[in-house]
Formats: C-alpha cells, sequence, structure tokens
C-alpha cells in the first residue's frame, strides 16, 4: 500500500504467500499434483473457493489464476473474480487520491518554504552577504519606483552603512499566476562616486507576495555634496506555456523603474 513502511509491506507480502499456499494445499488431491496440473474434477473445489471468496484480498490475483486448474468452470469463480476487480479497482482510487494528496502536500511545503525564504531576506539583518557591512547608521523612509499600471509594485529604502549604501528593493508581484524568478534590480552606473560591489537577488516571488532584493554600493570620500541619479530597472524570470501539450519555458523579462536618487551626504 501507499506510505507502507517496509516491514509493514514484507509481512503483508508474507501473508499473500501463506494464503496462496494453503490454496494450493486446497487444490492437492492425495498429496498429488497441484496447481495447472490439476483438473477441476480431480479436487474438492469448495474449501479452495471459500478461502478465495473470504481472503481475497490477501493474495495474488496473476498467482492465483496461474495456481487454479485450467478447466476450471469461469462460473464458479466469477464471485471471485468480481470482487477482485471491485478491490482493485478501490486501490487505483485509493492510489489516485493519495497520488493527488502528496502533490497538495508538496506544493504547500513548497511554499511555505518559498514564505519562509522571502521573509527572512525582507530582514536586512537576517541576510548573511549583508553581514559584513553592518551595521547600519541609519536608513531612509521607503521610495516608490514603480509606475502606474506597472505589474509590480517596487520602492526601495537607502541603509547607509560605514562605507557602503545598501538598497533593498521591496517587490511586490501583482500579475495573476505569475511565478516570479530570480528578481533583481540593476544599477546603471556611470559616475565614480559609487562603485558596484554586490547584488543579492531574491529567488522566487509567487503572485501576490512581497519581498527584497538588495544592491551594495561602495562610497569614497568627496571634496563637497555630490547628488547622483541612476536609471533602473526590475529583471526577473517567468516560466510559461506556448501551448496547453507544450513544456514551459523560461523567459526573462524585465520593467523600467523610476530613477533614483543618492547624495554623498545621506
Amino acid at each position: 500500500g501507499v506510505g507502507l513502511a517496509p516491514m509493514e509491506r514484507e509481512r503483508r507480502e508474507a501473508d499473500k504467500d501463506v494464503y496462496l499456499h494453503l490454496l494450493m494445499v486446497y487444490l492437492r488431491k492425495d498429496g498429488g499434483a497441484k496447481g495447472p496440473g490439476v483438473r477441476a474434477g480431480d479436487c474438492d473445489l469448495s474449501p479452495a473457493l471459500s478461502l478465495l471468496s473470504n481472503h481475497f484480498a490477501c493474495m495474488d490475483p496473476v498467482k492465483v489464476m496461474e495456481v487454479l486448474p485450467q478447466d476450471i468452470p469461469v462460473v464458479q469463480i466469477q464471485s471471485y473474480l468480481g470482487k477482485v476487480m471491485r478491490h482493485l479497482d478501490s486501490q487505483r482510487r485509493s492510489m489516485q487520491i493519495s497520488h493527488q494528496l502528496l502533490k497538495v502536500h508538496y506544493a504547500n511545503l513548497s511554499y511555505r518554504e518559498t514564505q519562509l525564504k522571502i521573509d527572512q531576506q525582507s530582514d536586512i539583518a537576517k541576510v548573511p552577504a549583508l553581514s559584513k557591512h553592518m551595521p547600519v547608521k541609519r536608513r531612509s523612509e521607503p521610495i516608490d519606483l514603480s509606475e502606474h499600471e506597472s505589474e509590480c509594485d517596487v520602492h526601495y529604502i537607502r541603509h547607509i552603512c560605514d562605507s557602503h549604501v545598501v538598497l533593498q528593493f521591496v517587490v511586490k508581484n501583482r500579475v495573476e499566476g505569475q511565478r516570479m524568478e530570480d528578481v533583481r534590480v540593476k544599477l546603471f552606473i556611470d559616475n565614480d562616486s559609487y562603485e558596484l560591489v554586490d547584488e543579492i537577488p531574491l529567488q522566487a516571488l509567487p503572485y501576490n507576495s512581497t519581498g527584497s532584493c538588495y544592491v551594495v554600493l561602495k562610497t569614497f570620500q568627496t571634496v563637497g555634496t555630490i547628488s547622483t541619479s541612476f536609471s533602473c530597472e526590475l529583471q526577473f524570470e517567468t516560466l510559461r506555456k506556448e501551448s496547453m501539450m507544450g513544456a514551459p519555458r523560461i523567459y526573462s523579462d524585465s520593467v523600467t523603474l523610476s530613477n533614483i536618487e543618492l547624495s554623498t551626504s545621506d
């Protein structure tokens, strides 16, 4: 059966062998031939038919048919065959249900794992790759970057550290049925005030979930205050099916965001 421990499966298989051996004993006549070599008229079928009727679920039906006399009238085993077919059909339905339940359990566990990763990465203090830049000295309020009617809501928070700026991009997936993967924000840096040090993407972002990805910039000493504007875009991958029968393919996508404003006085 589905989900049985190995020892339990072995015990049930041993039980089947016991009942099959007993059936073979019933089909002997005076200790003589048994199985296919026996004829229906050479033995009393009553004990064998009673055993089949009462313990049909405990024997392999294929082995039973091999053991029964080849000339046994079908009408005599019709009841047994009917019980076996109904039992097998019930087992088939049970296995289908178990399979569906396993799929549901797997999907639920996978979703909970993804949400746990999203929640942990949304807390800058819990992102291992950022620990070397801690502590955060100060941070900005959230600043919106997404355009109206965009498929994603994006805002960012500036975390100011000793010699780095950590940009936290908070992304909400608003496209129903779409699972975003490898979610990141690409910064287009074209000046010497900042140097890109690291990008920390978000592994997965299901529909209606909110998660964070990060960009780490190294800052340099400057004379006076320098304000800089960076263009940027949200980049991610999605799985799409071209047709009902086709296998899903990975597509890269991007969304243009508003510019990011940074100042050396932050």
